[in-house]
Protein backbone atom coordinates (compact mmCIF):
# COMPACT_ATOMS: atom_id res chain seq x y z
CA UNK A 1 0.00 0.00 0.00
CA UNK A 2 1.18 3.42 -0.97
CA UNK A 3 0.16 6.35 1.53
CA UNK A 4 0.25 10.44 1.37
CA UNK A 5 -1.01 13.07 3.52
CA UNK A 6 -0.04 15.59 6.36
CA UNK A 7 2.74 13.94 8.36
CA UNK A 8 1.97 13.91 11.92
CA UNK A 9 4.87 14.23 14.50
CA UNK A 10 5.29 10.23 17.18
CA UNK A 11 4.00 11.17 20.42
CA UNK A 12 4.05 8.79 23.56
CA UNK A 13 1.17 8.10 25.40
CA UNK A 14 1.08 6.10 29.06
CA UNK A 15 3.57 3.72 28.97
CA UNK A 16 4.66 4.36 25.62
CA UNK A 17 8.15 5.68 25.44
CA UNK A 18 7.83 9.58 24.25
CA UNK A 19 11.23 9.72 22.32
CA UNK A 20 10.92 7.33 19.59
CA UNK A 21 14.40 6.11 19.76
CA UNK A 22 13.09 4.51 23.02
CA UNK A 23 11.31 2.70 21.66
CA UNK A 24 13.00 1.54 18.47
CA UNK A 25 16.76 1.58 20.05
CA UNK A 26 17.53 4.08 16.87
CA UNK A 27 21.49 5.35 17.01
CA UNK A 28 22.89 7.98 18.67
CA UNK A 29 21.67 10.26 16.01
CA UNK A 30 17.85 10.24 16.26
CA UNK A 31 16.06 11.16 13.73
CA UNK A 32 13.63 14.61 13.30
CA UNK A 33 9.93 14.78 14.63
CA UNK A 34 9.42 15.74 10.94
CA UNK A 35 11.07 12.17 9.52
CA UNK A 36 9.73 10.23 12.43
CA UNK A 37 6.49 11.44 11.13
CA UNK A 38 7.02 9.96 8.04
CA UNK A 39 6.98 6.43 9.88
CA UNK A 40 3.94 7.70 12.25
CA UNK A 41 1.91 8.58 8.87
CA UNK A 42 2.56 5.10 7.10
CA UNK A 43 1.79 3.50 10.31
CA UNK A 44 -1.71 5.23 10.94
CA UNK A 45 -2.27 3.78 7.24
CA UNK A 46 -1.02 0.39 7.99
CA UNK A 47 -2.82 0.23 11.46
CA UNK A 48 -6.06 1.43 9.70
CA UNK A 49 -6.27 -0.57 6.46
CA UNK A 50 -4.39 -4.09 7.55
CA UNK A 51 -2.40 -3.77 4.66
CA UNK A 52 1.45 -3.63 4.29
CA UNK A 53 2.25 0.28 4.06
CA UNK A 54 5.88 -0.62 1.99
CA UNK A 55 6.25 3.30 0.44
CA UNK A 56 4.87 6.74 0.64
CA UNK A 57 3.66 9.34 -2.16
CA UNK A 58 5.49 12.24 -2.32
CA UNK A 59 2.84 14.17 -3.35
CA UNK A 60 -0.73 13.22 -3.96
CA UNK A 61 -3.42 14.82 -5.91
CA UNK A 62 -5.05 16.11 -2.88
CA UNK A 63 -2.47 18.15 -2.43
CA UNK A 64 -0.75 16.34 0.63
CA UNK A 65 2.76 15.82 0.60
CA UNK A 66 5.76 14.68 2.62
CA UNK A 67 8.28 17.25 4.03
CA UNK A 68 10.86 17.44 1.40
CA UNK A 69 13.56 18.05 4.36
CA UNK A 70 12.40 14.52 6.19
CA UNK A 71 12.39 12.55 3.06
CA UNK A 72 15.69 13.85 2.32
CA UNK A 73 16.96 12.82 6.08
CA UNK A 74 15.33 9.54 5.72
CA UNK A 75 17.27 9.12 2.12
CA UNK A 76 21.02 10.55 4.12
CA UNK A 77 20.29 7.53 6.34
CA UNK A 78 19.21 4.62 3.95
CA UNK A 79 15.76 4.77 5.20
CA UNK A 80 14.46 5.01 2.28
CA UNK A 81 14.81 5.17 -1.45
CA UNK A 82 13.58 7.98 -3.64
CA UNK A 83 11.99 6.82 -7.04
CA UNK A 84 9.84 9.21 -8.95
CA UNK A 85 7.08 10.60 -6.55
CA UNK A 86 7.37 7.62 -4.12
CA UNK A 87 10.12 6.75 -1.33
CA UNK A 88 10.09 3.03 -0.94
CA UNK A 89 11.29 2.32 2.50
CA UNK A 90 14.73 0.42 2.35
CA UNK A 91 15.17 -3.32 4.48
CA UNK A 92 16.76 -0.70 7.18
CA UNK A 93 13.80 1.69 6.72
CA UNK A 94 11.32 -1.94 6.69
CA UNK A 95 12.54 -3.21 10.12
CA UNK A 96 12.73 0.85 11.80
CA UNK A 97 9.19 0.49 10.55
CA UNK A 98 7.91 -2.84 11.93
CA UNK A 99 9.47 -1.46 15.68
CA UNK A 100 8.11 1.84 15.29
CA UNK A 101 4.45 -0.52 14.85
CA UNK A 102 5.50 -2.63 17.42
CA UNK A 103 5.95 0.27 19.81
CA UNK A 104 2.47 1.84 19.02
CA UNK A 105 0.93 -1.13 19.71
CA UNK A 106 2.87 -2.07 22.70
CA UNK A 107 1.46 1.74 24.09
CA UNK A 108 -2.03 -0.12 24.69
Amino acid sequence: MTIAGPLPPFIGRGNCPTRLEEATDMPSNPLSDKARGVFAFAAYHQLTSSETVIDVILKDDAGHSADPAAIKELEDGGLVTVNGARAAFTSDGQAFFSRVLEAIRGAA
